[in-house]
Order: structure tokens, then C-alpha cells, then sequence
């Protein structure tokens, strides 16, 4: 930067320099600058003033480094450079905004200049830093200091600004999340677009984990075994995604359409990969707020035996897992992750095991009065969440097909009045009228899952008639919650089920 002030004019020119060795300090804030020739004009300007001045360059320091972020490592070693020597030692630099932008270094430059360490000479300030300074050099040199401050400050103003602007119309301005690339258009400007490779893998992480049927570490392996990974960096590899990551990435809005600045949710303008209804999903289950899988547009897979089951052997909770034979038969099993050594326990199916546990329970199981009530408030309690949840997804989904036909209206309008081509007209005509539909496809979904539940309620009373009957449900979320209810540990042995009841001291 050059220096705004007019030195050459208002002040002497400096002093001869009182020691004959000198180390040269080139330095440019960014890599970017660095492929340029800013370091190698600033060594060679410095290198011919020693040579004029006859005086000897022990060491060259050529730094990429930010003069007003972080701790100045590179500047640090120069310093410490100079104190080591047993002489004073001269540093030689291009201008003041080469060593400093702010004052916090100006006091221990000047304290090691006042004990006759260290001599600056600053060339095109025409400056030189001594022991025995005047007061008008030491103004000179804040002066300086405060010009190339008053610079960084000015260009921080204009980053701020183009920030904002950029944020209010929707563009996100740092590294896109996985799923995403951060690209250019043919004119150079910085655009993201959908990762080809890793988006439909994302979303499909986001299905999965809605089903209910994944912890974030189980889905952290989920990502591994479907190869989701991060993408490569200049200082890293491609590698696995941490736990911490996948966490993370569920509850980024940004992949509904939002993204957040400063603690502001602001819609950004480019493609989602999932909707608001999936997003909201995983929150409340990554959150707790639902204790079973609800029935949704995004489940596919449920296991009644989750986390209910342990291996006789090793003692680890068995893990359920879905099958398909060659026939095309789906099957669900139970299996042992085999964490411990020496674990031979086999895989067994959950038809298996169910027909083994309603033999058993035939003759063992007798529900109380007290097992009864819980478990009418337990459905009870689920479905007014369910209704909950049903209506603020039919109440969201609703407005959302009005927004689409007053989108509708407005293309017809625009076309009608010349604003746009027919072209155009037709191809936005066309994705509103999909969208629309979609809408339709899920409030008309909400609307048939709400006649379910009503009707579950209707033949409450028939089912505490026979609490087998709880096994025989449709459900597969009444059925675990049953088996929670009344089982104090289930473990398999081979194929061979034991387990024992609750006793009656609890109620059931």
C-alpha cells in the first residue's frame, strides 16, 4: 500500500544506518498475493539500498502472513532472530504496512530499538527507527501506522458490506456443506452446486436416520458402509466423517433451504436436498421428542425387537438388520455385532423368535389393571402427539399449496402481459404444477394416517380384552412398546429365547 502521507516533504530524511548487518523482511498476506511479485520487488529494493549503504544481508525472510489476524508466528521468529544475536542487527523493510497494520506491535519494536537491539529502516517511508529517535520520527512512524490501520479498517467496512448484501439476497459465503460444491460460473463468480457424488447420499442419510431406527453413531456408520465421506482437501485426504460431523450436519437448515448467519435463519438460493417436513423429522427425534417412530412419508424400516434383545453369550444388545432371500422374501434378524472375543452366537430370525415368545407368553401372561391404564395412556399420550405433529405438517403443507397456485396465477399474468416468453412461462408452469401435486401426495397421506389413528382408539378396548393381541397388531411400534412393557431382560442363546417377566411388585 502506499503510504498517504507525503513524507519526503515534511521531514528530514533519516540518519545513516550505526550497524552493518541487516536481516531483509518481504512480506504479502495471502498465498494469492504471493504467486505474484510483491515479495520479489520488496527483496530486491531492499537489497540494493544495503548494497548502496555497504551493508552486509545475513537473512532473508520472505513471509505469507496476515498482519492483523492470528499470531504473527512468522513475525515472531524474526524478532526472535534479532534478540539472539550478540550485535545489533538492522531489519530492512519496504514500508510500514510491511511489518505492521495495528500499534500492538509498535511497543516491543520500540523497547528493542531503545536497547539498541534492533534498527528499522522503513525505505519508502524514508524512516529510520533508532535508540535515539526524535519525537518527530516516532510521529512519523505512528502516522504511519495509523494509515495502514485506517486502510484494514476501511476494508473490513467494504467486506462487512458486500456480506450483508450477499446474506439479504441469499448467498452463502464460506464453505459449502457436504452434499454441496463450491464452484464458478463461466464469469468467475463463486456459485455452489449439488455434489453429484455425495447429495443423494446425504438425503438418503436424512431418510434413513427419520425412520427412527438409527442412534448418530449407528448412522455415522451407516455413512461409512454406503461410502459417504468428506471430501478431499489440499491438506487432507478423503476420509470417514466423525460422529461430531454427522451430528452436526442433522441440524443444518441448509439443507431445507435456509441457512444461518449470525443466529438468523435466512433462505438461501440455492437447490435443498431435503424438504421442511423430513428436516423437522430428524430434529425431533435427534432431540427426544419422540420416544417411537411416528408414522411418516420417510419410514421404511422398523424392528420390533430394537434394543430389547441381548446376546446370552457376549451380553451386547442385538442389532436388527432386514434380509432379502433370492426369492425376493424380505426377512428381519437378530444379530450380534460380536464386539466381544470369542462370541459365537448365530443370527436369528425375529418371525423366529416372536413365534417362540406367543408360546410362552400364552401361558405366562396376565396384564394388571395398573399394566392396562399404562398402556392406554401410553397410546393415548402417542397419539396426541401424532395429531400434533399431523396438523402443523397439514397446516404447513396447506399454505404451501396456496403459495403454488398464486405462483400459478402470477406466471399466467406475466405471460399474459408480454413479461416473460412462453418458453419460460411453460417450463415454471410445468415445475409449479409438480410441486403442487407433491403437496397434494402429502396432505393427502396426513389425512389417511389421521383415519388410522382414530380407528386404533375405536378398538382400544378390544385389545386390552387379549393382551396378545398386542403381537398380532399391524404396528410394529405397539408391538416393541408391549414387549418393553412386560419383559425384564430377553436374551437370545443360539436360536433359543429366554427371558423373564416384570413381577408384580412393578405393576404388570
Amino acid at each position: 500500500m502506499e503510504n498517504i502521507f507525503n513524507t519526503n516533504n515534511l521531514f528530514a530524511q533519516p540518519s545513516g544506518p550505526t550497524a552493518k548487518e541487516a536481516v531483509i523482511f518481504a512480506r504479502v498476506s495471502s498465498r494469492e498475493q504471493a504467486r505474484g511479485q510483491s515479495t520479489t520487488a520488496q527483496i530486491m529494493n531492499c537489497q540494493q539500498y544495503c548494497d548502496s549503504m555497504g551493508i552486509k544481508v545475513i537473512k532473508i525472510f520472505n513471509i505469507t502472513e496476515s498482519s492483523t489476524r492470528g499470531e504473527r508466528k512468522r513475525f515472531k521468529e524474526v524478532l526472535e532472530f534479532v534478540k539472539a544475536r550478540k550485535s545489533k542487527t538492522l531489519i530492512i523493510a519496504d514500508c510500514v504496512d510491511r511489518i505492521q497494520r495495528s500499534f500492538k506491535e509498535t511497543v516491543e519494536l520500540k523497547d528493542l530499538a531503545e536497547k539498541s537491539v534492533l534498527e528499522i529502516h522503513f525505505l519508502r517511508d524514508c524512516l529510520t527507527i533508532t535508540d535515539h529517535s526524535t519525537s518527530s520520527e516516532q510521529l512519523r512512524w505512528n502516522m504511519s501506522v495509523l494509515a495502514a490501520q485506517a486502510y484494514v479498517d476501511s476494508l473490513r467496512d467494504n467486506v462487512n458490506r458486500s456480506m450483508q448484501t450477499n446474506w439479504s439476497n441469499g448467498l452463502w459465503q464460506s464453505f459449502a456443506p457436504l452434499g454441496y460444491l463450491n464452484d464458478e460460473d463461466e464469469k468467475q463468480n463463486a456459485i455452489i452446486t449439488l455434489d453429484p457424488v455425495r447429495a443423494p447420499l446425504v438425503k438418503k442419510m436424512f431418510e434413513e436416520y427419520a425412520t427412527g431406527q438409527y442412534s448418530v453413531k449407528s448412522i455415522a456408520k451407516w455413512a461409512h458402509d454406503n461410502g459417504l465421506t468428506l471430501r478431499k482437501t489440499p491438506t487432507k485426504p478423503e476420509r470417514d466423517i466423525p460422529t461430531s460431523t454427522i451430528h452436526t450436519m442433522l441440524q443444518n437448515p441448509f439443507y431445507y433451504g435456509y441457512m444461518v448467519v449470525k443466529g438468523i435463519r435466512i433462505k438461501h438460493i440455492y437447490p435443498p436436498l431435503i424438504d421442511e417436513i423430513l428436516f423437522e423429522r430428524v430434529q425431533d427425534i435427534l432431540h427426544g421428542r419422540c420416544k417411537l417412530p411416528a408414522k411418516s412419508v420417510y419410514r421404511e424400516k422398523q424392528f420390533m425387537f430394537r434394543g430389547i434383545v441381548k446376546c446370552a453369550h457376549c451380553g451386547h444388545t442385538m442389532t436388527p438388520e432386514k434380509h432379502r432371500k433370492a426369492n425376493g422374501k424380505e426377512y428381519s434378524y437378530l444379530r450380534c455385532s460380536h464386539i466381544a472375543e470369542g462370541c459365537s452366537q448365530k443370527p436369528i430370525r425375529e418371525d423366529e423368535l416372536l413365534s417362540q415368545l406367543e408360546q410362552e407368553l400364552t401361558v405366562n401372561c396376565k396384564l394388571s389393571d395398573k399394566a392396562l391404564t399404562y398402556i392406554r395412556n401410553l397410546v393415548q399420550n402417542d397419539l396426541e402427539k401424532e395429531n400434533q405433529f399431523k396438523l402443523g405438517t397439514e397446516k404447513y403443507v396447506l399454505k404451501r399449496i396456496t403459495e403454488l397456485k398464486a405462483r400459478k396465477q402470477r406466471l399466467t399474468t406475466a405471460w399474459a402481459d408480454g413479461d416473460i416468453d412462453k418458453e419460460s412461462y411453460e417450463e415454471a408452469k410445468k415445475s409449479t404444477e409438480q410441486e403442487i401435486q407433491e403437496q397434494e401426495k402429502i396432505y393427502n397421506m396426513y389425512l389417511e394416517t389421521g383415519t388410522n389413528i382414530l380407528e386404533t382408539m375405536d378398538n382400544i378396548e378390544k385389545i386390552f380384552e387379549n393382551p396378545l393381541f398386542f403381537l398380532k397388531s399391524s404396528q410394529i411400534e405397539v408391538r416393541s412398546a408391549f414387549l418393553r412393557l412386560i419383559f425384564a431382560n430377553c436374551y437370545v442363546d443360539n436360536k433359543k429365547a429366554r427371558f423373564s417377566l416384570k413381577n408384580k411388585k412393578s405393576g404388570f
